[in-house]
């Protein structure tokens, strides 16, 4: 079998001539490299990066914020955009402990919270922003929704008509009256509200949704926000589709009033007069309002590929805008029309009339992976595979998800690789020295050719084409542009090229795939059998392909990682974390290969501006601080140990740092941090043992034995639990509090709870039905914390539990005053009020009874 037929010769020769031409000519080399972070945030934005980062510039400037020290604001403003709440929260603090009065960190952090669905901490800090400046009718707004998903309604009422007064956002005033209304069941005051916003049929929907949704629980809590399982919630109502104004707060608003004026005509179902008033509107880049309006007036009025435009660039800035989303995914539905003609000849054979449609469609699409996946199986029922895996691969470097296309390269290699099929079987179920054999035995007869691989990949690397990985983190390197991949490089040298690329894996024609299946394949077999080195080599011939480049790039990074060789691991794993940077795994040893390998400046300067973009990724701090503590300084390497710690123990504890944790002098304070980031992480085994080793460091600690007792409780081995917190309680009266995120059926949404020791004990007495042992240290705890919920709501349950009703409805309206989110408090509240009023339905029968046997005796008497 030839590696090269003659097609694929001719092809080589003509765009390995065009290279030579260019390099020779001295033209400048494309860039086959992504650098993941540019010099700094100014020349990000220069270079056209990120999108995302001019919007945030563009905002702070015009209100006045500027200096070199705004780089955390301007990622914290992307970070809101982007719907990424914990990390906006994370630098909007970060910029306050600077600049405590930066007005538009105060503005955001409220809505921050908010959007994490921390309403309780959305309301304090929507009341600190009121409290500067009374006037400001923004704060009302979001503390009046904060309220209504507390289920405060009368409070919600009044912080509208407050915002009201100070001419606040007049729809979301009469939006959140009117829900709080209708949850009081004041109907006509709530239609009142509702029709000064809505037209008619709009609010008959929300009175007929509203009456379903309580048909079967009068007192069902409708969510404020979209959680993961529900779509549905007050936010993204539908008769607020596509506009869903309630997920624009927090960002700058256009005055302009024919914003509004454009959503009243599009509502109207006058689409032309909408797009004349959003085409009139002037650009918009803090907010997606105007944008999202436009495009869809462009779509109701068919103009598609104006749409489309809009839709992906309000995307860019703004990913999980719902509007946008619908907007796109409403235009899919309608290529999806157009190309039913085309998919029914295809459905009757009729191959010939498909394929000409297809390719129609795709001149009209070009972005569009549909018509490449209909036309790779097209391919394939005409028994063409090496065509159809081109038009497949040509889908997934458009959408690299796609699973129709993914199934398209299945179906192809079940036919070209059928001799592989059965080391794939033995790869797949870990059989690695028969798939080995299998793979080595299938290359062994086209071995002859295998070297046209390495020598193509160094002939491009000569010319420029594969430029050296190592470069992209010096300090001296320009920030490179979005990488292309080679494949469409060529395309565009021949002018065949119809649609941009965004991928980053060379190409070699289709008829070498099966070789460089092959030791693809050889490869993973000898990294499994721990042959790291042997693994590298079959590795480096498979990624010369087009359709093995990420895979095989990813076993290269991983057996020079386990080989050692940490520089040459850096250059192959960056192209598979840059293509998904959630595969933390690999992120990790990415990261450690660049601790290992690099100069400590080269890595402090890689650490530091990679922070930016992923600020929770544990490795980058762990890289940080072994940096400062080999710097020698330790103190500042420990603090960067604590924060990766944090976020993420398990990877944390690694030999080299357990060694470290057994000589340095803090090490009781480490274990006890990895005690309870295993304990917030619910890992309560883990977090025993780490408590343990504290202990053994530091034996009268009193936060570790505290630790031991926490994690005990939560294993339910209550005794120890007691033992340890009595321990904790003789030796400090007052250890520090806990503070704990309780979500799930405990919550009516996630809410941080604080504990303390005594709390917790007194928890545990209630457990073991002691009480009166119980409220005497919840007691003892309401003089050191008079406002403490937990220590409230455990008074409420003790006396409940001795029957004392009226002290338990004291205490359990007390807990709720403080926290308000806990579902177990409300529960509690409503035992305690059933307990009561059947007493006194019972106590109203006796009373009845007694009279009615007072009158029968009276009535006998007399007779």
């Amino acid at each position: 079998m030839s590696l090269f037929n003659l097609t694929s010769f001719k092809f080589y020769s003509i765009f390995l001539c065009i290279f030579l031409q260019g390099a020779i000519s001295g033209c400048t080399t494309i860039q086959n490299i992504i650098s993941p972070i540019s010099d700094s945030l100014n020349s990000t934005i220069k270079s056209g990066a990120n999108k995302t980062f001019s919007s945030a510039k563009k905002l702070a400037s015009n209100l006045g914020i500027k200096s070199a020290s705004n780089r955390d604001l301007h990622f914290a403003l992307q970070q809101f955009n982007q719907s990424n709440f914990e990390v906006t929260e994370f630098y909007l603090k970060k910029t306050l402990v600077k600049f405590p009065d930066n007005p538009i960190a105060m503005k955001l952090l409220p809505w921050a919270y908010f959007y994490q669905k921390q309403y309780d901490k959305a309301l304090t800090t929507f009341k600190r922003t009121k409290a500067l400046n009374k006037k400001n009718p923004e704060p009302s707004i979001g503390m009046g929704w904060c309220y209504i998903a507390l289920r405060r309604y009368e409070r919600a009422i009044e912080q509208f008509e407050y915002a009201k007064k100070n001419n606040g956002d007049y729809y979301q005033i009469n939006k959140g009256k009117g829900f709080a209304h209708l949850k009081t069941n004041r109907t006509l005051e709530a239609k009142d509200n509702f029709s000064k916003i809505y037209n008619p049929s709009q609010v008959k929907i929300i009175f007929e949704l509203w009456a379903a949704w309580h048909e079967e629980d009068a007192d069902e809590l409708i969510d404020t926000l979209p959680t993961s399982t529900k779509s549905f919630s007050l936010f993204t109502h539908p008769v607020e589709a596509p506009r869903y104004p309630g997920l624009l707060l927090g960002l700058s608003r256009n005055q302009d009033p024919s914003i509004n004026h454009g959503w009243n005509a599009f509502w109207k179902g006058k689409f032309k007069k909408s797009l004349d008033y959003f085409e009139n509107i002037s650009g918009d880049a803090e907010s997606p309002d105007a944008k999202n309006g436009l495009a869809w007036s462009h779509l109701k009025n068919k103009e598609i590929k104006e749409a489309s435009v809009l839709f992906k660039e309000i995307l860019q800035t703004w990913p999980n805008f719902i509007g946008a989303i619908e907007g796109i995914n409403e235009i899919e539905s309608i290529k999806r029309r157009q190309a039913i003609h085309a998919d029914y000849y295809l459905d009757i054979n009729k191959l010939g009339i498909a394929e000409k449609k297809y390719k129609e469609i795709k001149s009209r699409y070009p972005s569009w992976q549909y018509p490449h996946t209909q036309l790779g199986k097209l391919k394939l029922a005409r028994k063409d595979y090496l065509y159809a895996r081109d038009h497949f691969l040509d889908a997934l470097d458009l959408a690299p998800n796609n699973p129709e296309a993914k199934t398209g390269i299945d179906e192809v290699r079940k036919v070209t690789d059928s001799n592989l099929f059965q080391a794939d079987q033995a790869l797949k179920s870990g059989d690695y020295k028969k798939a080995a054999l299998l793979y080595a035995d299938y290359i062994e007869e086209y071995k002859p050719n295998a070297g046209s691989f390495l020598n193509i990949d160094k002939a491009l690397f000569k010319i420029g084409f594969m430029d050296d990985p190592w470069k992209e983190y010096s300090t001296k390197q320009k920030p490179s542009t979005q990488p292309i991949s080679l494949f469409s490089q060529v395309l565009g040298k021949l002018g065949l090229r119809d649609s941009s690329r965004n991928n980053i894996r060379p190409a070699t024609p289709s008829s070498s795939s099966s070789l460089a299946h092959a030791y693809n394949g050889l490869g993973w077999s000898q990294y499994y059998k721990k042959k790291y080195l042997q693994a590298v080599e079959k590795f480096k011939i498979a990624r010369a392909d087009r359709e093995y480049f990420l895979d095989s790039s990813r076993g290269l990074g991983l057996s020079f990682y386990e080989a050692g060789q940490f520089k040459q691991a850096a250059n192959n794993l960056k192209f598979v974390v840059k293509s998904n940077p959630d595969q933390l795994d690999l992120a990790y040893k990415l990261d450690m290969s660049i601790l290992m390998s690099w100069d400590v400046s080269s890595a402090r300067e890689y650490f530091l501006k990679n922070l930016i973009h992923y600020p929770l990724r544990s490795s980058l701090y762990m890289g940080l601080g072994w940096l400062n503590y080999r710097g020698k300084n330790p103190d500042l390497g420990i603090e960067y140990f604590l924060k990766a710690i944090s976020l993420d123990p398990e990877f944390a504890l690694t030999d080299e740092f357990k060694t470290l944790l057994a000589k340095e002098r803090f090490g009781w304070q480490i274990y006890n941090k990895f005690g309870w980031a295993y304990y917030e992480k619910n890992d309560q085994k883990n977090a025993i043992i780490m408590f343990q080793y504290a202990l053994k460091e530091q034996p009268n600690k009193s936060e570790s034995r505290k630790g031991m007792g926490y994690a005990l409780n939560k294993v339910g081995k209550l005794s120890e639990a007691v033992k340890y917190l009595n321990q904790v309680l003789e030796l400090n009266n007052d250890p520090n509090p806990v503070k704990e995120i309780i979500s799930g059926d405990s919550s009516i949404a996630p809410y941080s709870a604080t504990t303390t020791a005594r709390t917790t004990l007194g928890g545990i007495f209630l457990k073991q039905g002691k009480p009166y042992e119980a409220i005497a240290l919840f007691k003892d705890e309401l003089e050191l914390r008079p406002n403490l919920a937990a220590a409230h709501d455990g008074l409420g349950w003790s006396y409940l539990e001795l029957n004392q009703l009226t002290p338990s409805r004291t205490a359990f309206k007390a807990a709720l005053k403080a926290q308000p989110l806990n579902y177990l408090t409300h529960k509690g509240l409503r035992e305690v009020k059933q307990r009561i009023a059947k007493i006194k339905l019972t106590q109203n029968s006796s009373l009845l009874t007694e009279k009615t046997e007072k009158h029968d005796k009276k009535h006998e008497s007399a007779y």
